[in-house]
C-alpha cells in the first residue's frame, strides 16, 4: 500500500462511481486491486492509498460512526475492504458489499508506462440504480447527479452462465439499467454531448473464454464478436444505452476477470467459484478500465481547456461578460500541461500562450481603467478640499477650527507619495504651492492666538493667553520663547505680591496690637511664625528682606516694651527674648539687649559671656544657611552689620572678629562656585553674562570668555555641511528612495538606493544649511519603496532640536515590521564647543 504524502502533489484525483448489482463481483475487484496479483501486461499497475490526506479516522467504535461524512465512508470501506482480503487471502469468497444508505469509498494510485500517475477516488453504490423500489425518474435524477459530479463511471455487467437462474436475474437488472440511462436522456437530463468517460465492464470474462493474458487485445475482440452474437446477449442494449449517453470516444467495453480462472466448489445447497490461485492472483485486465477513464477524462479536459481558452483569447473589452482576466483559467491550463507526458503538453504550448497575452492585455487594460477612474476620483475630490481651502483663506471670518482643517489637508498633500494626486498636481495646485498655502495658514492661524496675547491688558489675562497659545502649539510656535517669559515673569510677580500681602497684613496686624489691648506673647509668636514663613519662601526681592527685618526688630522691641509694661524684668524673660533673638539671627538687637539690660551684673554676665563664646558659630551657621538658599546679599549684609556694629565688637575678641571677616571669603568662593556650575548646567548666554558680570572672584573667567565667543559664534548664521554618513537597513527593498526636509522644505531626494535588512549604506547624500547653530530646527526623514505596481512609505522619522546636535545624530525611523532603520548624520562647520573644566580654587 502506499502512503499519501510521497504522493506526488500534481498528482490529478479523480472521482469514479462504481455500479453493479449486488454478488456481482465489485467486491471481489475491489479486493485484487489491493492484492498482490499477475502483472498488467499492458504495464498498468494500482495500489492503494492507506492513508487519504486531510481525512481523519472518526472516533470510537465504527458501528457507532456517521456515514454521511467522508472520513467514515473511506474509514468503513477500508475496514470491508479489509475484511474481503483476508477472505480471498485464504481462498473463500468475500460476502457481497450490501446496500447501505451512504456508499462507501476508496482511493488507488495508478500508474502507466509513459510515466504519469492517478489517484482514483471509487465509490461503491452497490446496485443503488438496479433497485425495485427506485421509480424510473428517480433513478434517472440519481445517475444524472451522478455522471455531474463524478470524473467517470464504471458499469458492472458480468458473465452469467447460460442456463443457470443467474443468468435470468442478470438480464433483469442490466435490463433496469439500461432503463435509468434511457430515462435520463429522454427526460433531458442527459445529451449525447456529455463528456464523462462510461467504462462497462464485463466482470467474470473466464466464464466465457480461456483467458489469454498476453494478449489482451484478443479478448477485446472476443468481447466484440460477444456483443454481436444473435440472439444478442442482456448486455447489448445496455452497451448501445451507454455509448449514445455520451460524445464519440467516450465509451468503452471491457473484459476483466478478478481472479482468472475459478475453481468450483459444490456443497448440497449450492456450488460457489474460488479462486483457484492466490499470492499472486491471475487477475486479467482490472487496471485497463480505471486507466482508461483517467487518461480519457484528461484528454477532455485539454479539449474543454482548449475550447475556453480559444474563447477567451481575444480582446472584446466591453463586450465580454466580465473584464477580469481569466488568470484562473490560465493557472489551470498551466497545472493541467505540468501533468501531462510531452507528447500530450505540446498541444497547450499554443493556447497557453495566446491565453496569457491576452490576459495580459486585459490586465493592462484593467490596471489602466482603474487608475484612471482612481486618479479622476482623487482629482475631484482634491478640487473640492482645494476649493474649501480657498474659501478659508479668503474669508477673513474664518475660524482657528476652520484654518486647521484647511491646514490638515494641505499637510496630507504635500506630504503624499508621488503617485498620489497626479491629475491635481497638474490641474489644480502644485505640492510648492501648497507648502506655501500651508505655511500662510499657519501663520495666520498663529496670529489669531498670538495678537490677543500683545493686545491683553492684564497680566493675569496675558498669562492665560499664553498659556492658551502653548498648547496650540507646543515648541513649534514662533513666540514659544516669549510665551514662557510671560508665564514665568508672572509667576514670579505673583509669588512676590503674595509675600509683600503676607508681611503688610502681619504689619497691620502689629499696629492693632500695639493701638489696643490686645497684645500678649502669644499674638506676638504667631505674627514672628507668619513673618518668619513667607507663602512663597524663594520668591523674594530685597525690599521684601528689609521689611522682614524691620517687623522681627519691632517684634524684638514689642516683646521687651511688653516685659517692662508688665513688669517681667526677671532673668527667664531676658533669656527667652535673648535666645528668640539668637534664632532669628538678631545679633545686633541681641548685644544691643545685653548692653542695655537693666539685670545685676551677675545675672547678665553668662549671657555676656554666652554671646561672646558662640557669636563666632552663630554666624557661621546663619552664613551657612543663607549660602544654601543662595541669598548672597543678604549673608554679606548680615556680616556687614555685625562687623560695624558697636554693641557687637565691644563683645568679641579680635580673634573672633577675624573669624567673622573670613566668612565673607566663603560667601565669594560659593556663589562663584554655583555661577559658574549653573554655566555648566544650562550653557548659554544668561549664565555666561552673569557670572562674567556678578561672579565675586571671576575664578574661571578666562575659560567662561572662550566659553561666550562660542555661544556668539552659536548664535550667527553660518554654512553648514550636514550629510547622511550612514543608514542601517530594518526592512528589505530593491528600489529605495530617501527624503531629507529640513522645516518643511525638500533639501535631499535620493533615489534607486539598495535597502537589505541588518545591511548598511554609507555616504547617501550631502545637502548645505545655512542656519544658527544654536537655531532650532524640525528634521524629518522618509523612506519610500517603489514597487513594479505602486510605490509605499516603508519608514518615516522627525527629530526637533538644535543645529549644533546635527553631528552624530541618530534618527530611527518608524516601520511596519519589529526591526528598525537608523539613519546617522555628520555636520562640519559647526563651531567647536571649547571645553568647561570644573570649578576650581
Amino acid at each position: 500500500m502506499v502512503d499519501m504524502s510521497l504522493l506526488k502533489p500534481k498528482e490529478p484525483r479523480y472521482r469514479f462511481a462504481l455500479y453493479g448489482r449486488a454478488a456481482s463481483g465489485k467486491t471481489c475487484i475491489l479486493a485484487a486491486l489491493a492484492m498482490q496479483r499477475r502483472a498488467n501486461v499492458r504495464g498498468f499497475t494500482c495500489t492503494p492509498v492507506i492513508n487519504p490526506p486531510g481525512i481523519k479516522r472518526p472516533a470510537g467504535d465504527p458501528a457507532t460512526w456517521n456515514t454521511e461524512k467522508p472520513g467514515a465512508a473511506y474509514y468503513l470501506g477500508r475496514i470491508w475492504l479489509d475484511q474481503a482480503i483476508n477472505r480471498l487471502s485464504h481462498g473463500d469468497l468475500p460476502p457481497p458489499n450490501p446496500n447501505r444508505a451512504a456508499p462507501l469509498k476508496y482511493l488507488f494510485h495508478f500508474t502507466e508506462p509513459e510515466g504519469r500517475s492517478f489517484q482514483v477516488e471509487l465509490t461503491d453504490y452497490s446496485g443503488e440504480l438496479i433497485d425495485a423500489e427506485i421509480s424510473g425518474d428517480e433513478m434517472a435524477q440519481k445517475l444524472q447527479a451522478h455522471m455531474r459530479e463524478m470524473d467517470g463511471i464504471m458499469v458492472l455487467a458480468e458473465i452469467a452462465r447460460e442456463g443457470t437462474p443467474d443468468h435470468n436475474e442478470l438480464a433483469v437488472e442490466l435490463h433496469r439499467l439500461e432503463q435509468a440511462f434511457v430515462t435520463m436522456r429522454s427526460s433531458g437530463l442527459c445529451s449525447a454531448d456529455t463528456d464523462t468517460p462510461v467504462a462497462l465492464l464485463f466482470n467474470k470474462w473466464d466464464r466465457f473464454s480461456e483467458i489469454d493474458h498476453e494478449h489482451p487485445g484478443r479478448e477485446e475482440q472476443l468481447l466484440t464478436e460477444f456483443l454481436s452474437r444473435n440472439p444478442p446477449p442482456p448486455h447489448q442494449g445496455l452497451a448501445q444505452v451507454l455509448n449514445n449517453s455520451v460524445s464519440p470516444g467516450n465509451f468503452k467495453a471491457f473484459p476483466i476477470s478478478a481472479f482468472g480462472a475459478a475453481r468450483i466448489v459444490c456443497d448440497e445447497k449450492s456450488c460457489l467459484e474460488k479462486p483457484a490461485r492466490i499470492n499472486p492472483l491471475p487477475a486479467f485486465n482490472l487496471e485497463t478500465p480505471f486507466i482508461w477513464s483517467a487518461i480519457r477524462r484528461e484528454e477532455n479536459e485539454v479539449a474543454l481547456f482548449t475550447r475556453m481558452a480559444e474563447k477567451r483569447s481575444s480582446l472584446c473589452l466591453w463586450k465580454c461578460r466580465t473584464m477580469l482576466p481569466p488568470w484562473r483559467l490560465l493557472k489551470r491550463g498551466r497545472v493541467l500541461a505540468a501533468r501531462l507526458p510531452s507528447t500530450r503538453a505540446g498541444e497547450l504550448k499554443k493556447p497557453l500562450r495566446r491565453l496569457s497575452l491576452y490576459s495580459l492585455g486585459q490586465t493592462l487594460v484593467l490596471v489602466v481603467i482603474i487608475m484612471l477612474t482612481a486618479y479622476s476620483t482623487e482629482a475631484m475630490f482634491d478640487g473640492l478640499q482645494f476649493r474649501a481651502v480657498v474659501s478659508y483663506d479668503s474669508n477673513p471670518a474664518s475660524t482657528a477650527k476652520d484654518l486647521s482643517r484647511a491646514e490638515g489637508w494641505l499637510e496630507a498633500y504635500y506630504r503624499s507619495p508621488g503617485w498620489r494626486h497626479l491629475f491635481a498636481r497638474f490641474a489644480i495646485i502644485d505640492r510648492g504651492e501648497a507648502l506655501t498655502r500651508l505655511r500662510h495658514l499657519r501663520d495666520r492661524r498663529e496670529a489669531m492666538f498670538w495678537n490677543p496675547v500683545n493686545t491683553a491688558k492684564g497680566n493675569t489675562l496675558k498669562a492665560r493667553l499664553a498659556g492658551r497659545y502653548l498648547s496650540r502649539f507646543g515648541e513649534n510656535g514662533h513666540h514659544v520663547e516669549e510665551a514662557f517669559a510671560i508665564i514665568t515673569g508672572i509667576e514670579i510677580e505673583r509669588g512676590l505680591e503674595k509675600n509683600r500681602a503676607a508681611l503688610a497684613r502681619a504689619g497691620t496686624a502689629l499696629e492693632a496690637m500695639t493701638n489696643g489691648d490686645n497684645l500678649n506673647r502669644d499674638a506676638i509668636k504667631a505674627l514672628e511664625y507668619t513673618v518668619d514663613n513667607l507663602p512663597i519662601p524663594n520668591q523674594v526681592d530685597k525690599d521684601i528682606i528689609d521689611q522682614q527685618q524691620w517687623l522681627l526688630r519691632r517684634l524684638a522691641e514689642e516683646k521687651i516694651n511688653l516685659a517692662r509694661r508688665d513688669g517681667e524684668a526677671k532673668t527667664t524673660v531676658f533669656r527667652e527674648i535673648y535666645e528668640q533673638l539668637i534664632k532669628q539671627r538678631q545679633y545686633r538687637d541681641a548685644a544691643r539687649l545685653i548692653n542695655a539690660s537693666s539685670l545685676p551684673p551677675g545675672k547678665i554676665k553668662p549671657f555676656h559671656d554666652d554671646f561672646a563664646t558662640k557669636i563666632s558659630r552663630w554666624i557661621k551657621a546663619g552664613t551657612i544657611k543663607d549660602i544654601n538658599s543662595r541669598q548672597w546679599h543678604r549673608a554679606r549684609r548680615q556680616l556687614s552689620l555685625i562687623t560695624d556694629d558697636r554693641d557687637i565688637l565691644g563683645m568679641i575678641s579680635p580673634a573672633t572678629l577675624k573669624k567673622i571677616r573670613a566668612l565673607t571669603a566663603v560667601i565669594d568662593r560659593a556663589e562663584d562656585r554655583y555661577l559658574y556650575r549653573q554655566l555648566l548646567k544650562f550653557r548659554d548666554g544668561e549664565r555666561t553674562d552673569a557670572y562674567l558680570e556678578s561672579a565675586p572672584l571671576k575664578q574661571m573667567s578666562r575659560e567662561v570668555k572662550r566659553f561666550k565667543v562660542y555661544l556668539d559664534r552659536s548664535n550667527s548664521r553660518l554654512g553648514i555641511k550636514t550629510s547622511i554618513a550612514t543608514i542601517n537597513w530594518g526592512e528589505s527593498c530593491g528600489n529605495t528612495e530617501v527624503i531629507v526636509r529640513v522645516d518643511g522644505d525638500e533639501v535631499l531626494d535620493r533615489k534607486k538606493i539598495r535597502a537589505r535588512a541588518a545591511e548598511r549604506s554609507a555616504q547617501v547624500g550631502t545637502f548645505p544649511l545655512s542656519i544658527k547653530p544654536s537655531g532650532r530646527l524640525k528634521l524629518e526623514v522618509e523612506t519610500i519603496c517603489h514597487g513594479f505596481w505602486s510605490s509605499n512609505r516603508s519608514g518615516f522619522g522627525v527629530w526637533t532640536g538644535k543645529a549644533v546636535k546635527l553631528d552624530g545624530l541618530s534618527l530611527t525611523l518608524s516601520g511596519k515590521g519589529e526591526a528598525r532603520t537608523v539613519v546617522n548624520f555628520r555636520a562640519t562647520g559647526l563651531p567647536a564647543e571649547p571645553e568647561l573644566p570644573p570649578w576650581r580654587q
